[in-house]
C-alpha cells in the first residue's frame, strides 16, 4: 500500500474534527458531572472480551452484520471492528477514556483514528465500533491486516484478519458473545463515513438501483430478464397488499447460470438491495458460501454448518456458488445431500424470510437441478449470464482504472482489445472472465510503478504517475503468461512422478487412484490461474495393503507430487510403525507424538500397520488415533497423512472410527502381485544391482514363487520377499564363486541354476 508519509496524510484527512489530537493521551481536561478524573498511573487493567470484523457499508445497507475472517478485495470499502470490553469501573464510577485505533497492512501502518469512550458505572460490558477504508473499492489489497486498539495508554486488542479474493464468514457461536447485555457506544469515526451514511438511503432507492444495474458492463439479455422479474415481484406484492386473494406465491429463489467471472455475485448483491427496497426482505444482505462452507468432515457437522449459514442469511440472500458440487454421484458417504435436504427444508420453514440463489456452470447446474424434484420445484427462476466479449472486458478494465484515478489512451485500449480477442479465440469458448481482467489490471499497476521509478526526476509528472501505456499492459500480460508457463513446468515435474507410478509392476488400482488425484490437482491449478475458486480438497489417504506391497514407494512419489504442485512446502516422506510408541505410557506417547508433529510441517507421514502403531484396538478415547487426528486437524493442510493396513484391519478401524472416511477420502487399494508380476519385480531388482540370472535360474525362481504361492505364506506375496530371496541367492552365489579356480568377470554378476537349486533346498 502507500508509504508512511502518505498514510499519515490520509490519516489526518480522515480524522474527525474536534477529536483529541493523535497520541495516547488520557483525557484530564473533561469535567463533566459524574465523570471522575484519574491519572493514568492508577488506571485499572481493561479486559477485551471479543472483536469481530464486518463490512460496514453492507451493514449500513442491510442493517445486519455479517462477521468475516476474510474480506473480498474487489468489494471491500470500509472495514469495521466491533469490540466488546469488560468495564473495570463497573459499580465504581463513570469514566471517559481516550482511545486510539491503528490499522496495519503487512506490518505497515495505513491509518489511525482517535476516539473517546464513555464507561458508565452501571455497565458491566461496553461495545464500540472502529472502522477504516475508502468509499470505493481498491484501498484494501490481498494480504494480512492487523488492528491495534488502545484505551488510556493500554493496548487492549491486537487482532489479525485477511483480505483475499472472496469473503470467508466467521461462524463464531454468537452465544459466546455478551451482546445481549453489553452497552453500545458511538465513537468517533473517520469523517468520510458520515457522507457514506448520508448517501446510503439514496443509493438504495428503486430508481438508483436500476441505474446501478443498467450501468453494469454487458449482460444485455440478463438485464431485461431481471427487470421483468423485479416488476413481477412488485406486482404480486401490491396485489397482496390490496387484499386480493390469490394463490400466487412470492418466490424469489433463483438459479444463476454462467461461467466464473461473469458478474453473478455482483448481480446477487444488487438483487438483495432490490428485495429490501420493495419490502420482500428485511435486510437484503448476501451471504456467499460454497461446498466447504456447508459440508462437514464428520457426522453431525454438516447440519451445524448449514444451519449457521442459513441463520446468517435470514433477512437476506444465501448465495451458493458452484452449487452442483454439493451432490456427488455414486458417493453414499458424502454429506452433500444432507446439506441440500436442510436447505430445502429451511426454504419451506422460513418462506419469505430469506431467498436462495444457486450459481454455477450452466451444464452442471442443469444436471444438478434436474437430479432432485425438490430443487426443481423451489428454483423456478433461471437467469443466464453470457460471457463478456473483448470490448466489454476492456470496458471493465477501464472501470477499474477510473475508480483508482488511472487513465489510458486509445492506443492502449485498442491493444488491450486485440490481446483479449486473441485470448478468447484461443480458449474453449467459456472464458469471458472479469476476474482475469482484475488480475491484469493489478499487474499493470505494478508495471506502471516500476516504469515510473525509472524515470528522471523532471519526467515524473502527473501524467506519468497516472497514465497506463501499452508497454505496461504488455509487461503485465507477459508476467501472467510466465506464471502460466511455470504451471506447465510444474506439471512436467508432476508428470515424471506419475510416469514412475505408472511404470511400477502391477498395482493397477493404485495407479488409477493416483492419476485421478493428480488430474484433480492440475484442474485446480488451471482454475486458480483463471481466478476461479475450487472446492477445498484434502489429500489424506488410506493404503489398503499387505506388508511390502510397495506402499513406501507410492507414498514417496505421492509426497513429491504434492510438493511439485505446491500443496506441500517440503514434500518429504516420514514413516513410522508400532515401534515408535511401543512400551510407552499414555503421557509419554502423547509427548512423542508432539515431537513427531513438530517435524511434519510441509511433509507426508506414512503410518505403517496403523492398528498396532496407533493402538486402534483400544476404545477411541484411549487410542493414539484420537490424539493423532487432533494433531493432524490443528496442522490444517500443512501435513498429509497416510494410514496403511490390511483390508480387514482398515475395515475394523473405519467401523470403529467412522470419522476416518471423511478425513481420509482417498483410498489406495494395493492388490496382491501375481507370480509373473513378482518375477518381473525380481528382474527389475537384478538390473538395478547389475546381476543377471541364467535361463535355468529364472525357471527355478518362478517355480520357487509358485511353491510359496501354493503354501499361502501370508508374508510372501510382496516385493520385499522377492528382494530377500535374491539377497539369499546372492549369498549362495558368492560362496560358490570363492570355491572356483578361475573366476571370470561374468561369473561375478551371474546367478545360476545351481544357485537357485541350492536356495530351493534351503527354503524347503
Amino acid at each position: 500500500m502507500n508509504n508512511t508519509s502518505l498514510n499519515h496524510t490520509k490519516s489526518n484527512e480522515l480524522v474527525s474534527d474536534g477529536v483529541t489530537p493523535p497520541g495516547l493521551l488520557y483525557n484530564n481536561q473533561l469535567s463533566h458531572a459524574g465523570i471522575q478524573e484519574k491519572s493514568p498511573n492508577v488506571m485499572k487493567t481493561i479486559e477485551a472480551k471479543s472483536i469481530r470484523m464486518f463490512n460496514l457499508e453492507e451493514s449500513l445497507n442491510s442493517q445486519k452484520k455479517t462477521y468475516l475472517i476474510q474480506f473480498d478485495e474487489s468489494i471491500a470499502t470500509y472495514i469495521a471492528a466491533e469490540a466488546i470490553i469488560k468495564n473495570p469501573f463497573f459499580k465504581s464510577d463513570n469514566r471517559l477514556l481516550s482511545g486510539l485505533t491503528i490499522w496495519y497492512f503487512e506490518d505497515e501502518e495505513i491509518g489511525r483514528n482517535d476516539f473517546n469512550l464513555m464507561l458508565k458505572k452501571e455497565w458491566e460490558f461496553v461495545e464500540f465500533v472502529q472502522s477504516w477504508g475508502t468509499p470505493i473499492p481498491g484501498f484494501w489489497k490481498c494480504g494480512e491486516v492487523r488492528i491495534e486498539i488502545f484505551l488510556a495508554n493500554q493496548q487492549i486488542i491486537k487482532h489479525y484478519f485477511q483480505i483475499g479474493t472472496q469473503e470467508v464468514i466467521n461462524f463464531l457461536d454468537e452465544n459466546e458473545q455478551p451482546d445481549s447485555y453489553s452497552n453500545k457506544q458511538n465513537t468517533q469515526q473517520p469523517k468520510k463515513l458520515e457522507q457514506l451514511q448520508k448517501t446510503n438511503s439514496d443509493n438504495n432507492s428503486i430508481k438508483s438501483l436500476f441505474e446501478e444495474f443498467d450501468n453494469l458492463v454487458g449482460l444485455h439479455n440478463l438485464k431485461q430478464s431481471l427487470r421483468d422479474f423485479i416488476s413481477y415481484l412488485e406486482f404480486v406484492k401490491e396485489r397482496k397488499a390490496k387484499g386480493i386473494e390469490t394463490n400466487e406465491n412470492i418466490s424469489a429463489n433463483c438459479i444463476f447460470l454462467g461461467n466464473p467471472g461473469t458478474g453473478k455475485t455482483t448481480v446477487a448483491r444488487i438483487l438483495g438491495r432490490f428485495f429490501k427496497a420493495i419490502g420482500l426482505l428485511k435486510n437484503g444482505h448476501v451471504v456467499e458460501v460454497d461446498r466447504a462452507s456447508l459440508i462437514g468432515e464428520y457426522i453431525g457437522e454438516t447440519a451445524q454448518k448449514t444451519e449457521k449459514v442459513i441463520n446468517q442469511a435470514l433477512g437476506g440472500i444465501l448465495f451458493i456458488d458452484e452449487a452442483y458440487s454439493l451432490k456427488r454421484d455414486k458417493n453414499s458417504n458424502d454429506f452433500g445431500q444432507e446439506a441440500i435436504d436442510i436447505i430445502l427444508k429451511r426454504m419451506e420453514d422460513y418462506k419469505d424470510k430469506f431467498f436462495v440463489i444457486a450459481a454455477g456452470y450452466p451444464e452442471l447446474m442443469e444436471k444438478f437441478i434436474n437430479s432432485n424434484p425438490g430443487l426443481k420445484s423451489r428454483f423456478t427462476h433461471h437467469f443466464y449470464f453470457d460471457d463478456y466479449n473483448s470490448s466489454e472486458l476492456a470496458e471493465i478494465f477501464k472501470i477499474f482504472s477510473e475508480k483508482e484515478k488511472y487513465s489510458f489512451n486509445e492506443d492502449a485500449e485498442k491493444f488491450l482489445i486485440e490481446k483479449l480477442d486473441s485470448l478468447i479465440d484461443n480458449t474453449d469458448g467459456s472464458f469471458g472472465n472479469a476476474r482475469f481482467v482484475r488480475n491484469l489490471f493489478s499487474e499493470t499497476k505494478i508495471e506502471l510503478s516500476k516504469r515510473y521509478h525509472l524515470l528522471e526526476d523532471e519526467e515524473k509528472d502527473f501524467y506519468s504517475l497516472n497514465t497506463i501505456l501499452i508497454s505496461d499492459i504488455q509487461s503485465a500480460w507477459l508476467n501472467i503468461n510466465n506464471r502460466n508457463n511455470s504451471v506447465v513446468k510444474s506439471n512436467e515435474k508432476i508428470d515424471r512422478y506419475v510416469n514412475e507410478i505408472n511404470n511400477l509392476v502391477g498395482l493397477s488400482s493404485v495407479k488409477t487412484t493416483f492419476n485421478r488425484i493428480i488430474a484433480s490437482i492440475k484442474v485446480d491449478k488451471l482454475k486458480s490461474e483463471k481466478s476461479i475458486s475450487s472446492v477445498h480438497k484434502t489429500y489424506n489417504s488410506i493404503f489398503i495393503a499387505e506388508p511390502g506391497s510397495g506402499t513406501s514407494t507410492v507414498a514417496r512419489l505421492f509426497a513429491k507430487s504434492l510438493f511439485a504442485s505446491n500443496k506441500l512446502s517440503k514434500g518429504q516422506l516420514i514413516e513410522i510403525d508400532s515401534s515408535l510408541f511401543s512400551g510407552l505410557s499414555k503421557l509419554d506417547a502423547y509427548l512423542t507424538m508432539d515431537e513427531l508433529f513438530k517435524k511434519l510441517s510441509g511433509n507426508v507421514i506414512l503410518v505403517n500397520d496403523v492398528t498396532a502403531s496407533l493402538q486402534c484396538l483400544k476404545h477411541f478415547s484411549d487410542s493414539l488415533l484420537q490424539y493423532f487426528l487432533k494433531k493432524l486437524y490443528l496442522m490444517n493442510d500443512e501435513v498429509t497423512a497416510i494410514l496403511s493396513g490390511t483390508r480387514e484391519e482398515i475395515e475394523i478401524i473405519i467401523e470403529s472410527f467412522p470419522v476416518l472416511e471423511s478425513q481420509f477420502p482417498n483410498k489406495f487399494e494395493f492388490e496382491p502381485y501375481t507370480n509373473r508380476q513378482l518375477l518381473e519385480i525380481a528382474l527389475s531388482i537384478c538390473q538395478k544391482k547389475n546381476y543377471q540370472l541364467d535361463e535355468g535360474a529364472w525357471q527355478q525362481l518362478l517355480e520357487l514363487i509358485d511353491e510359496m504361492l501354493q503354501g499361502k505364506n501370508r508374508n510372501f506375496y510382496n516385493a520385499r520377499s522377492i528382494k530377500e530371496l535374491l539377497n539369499r541367492a546372492i549369498s549362495i552365489q558368492e560362496d560358490r564363486i570363492l570355491s572356483m579356480p578361475n573366476i571370470q568377470s561374468s561369473d561375478l554378476m551371474t546367478i545360476t541354476y545351481d544357485d537357485l537349486t541350492t536356495l530351493r533346498t534351503i527354503e524347503k
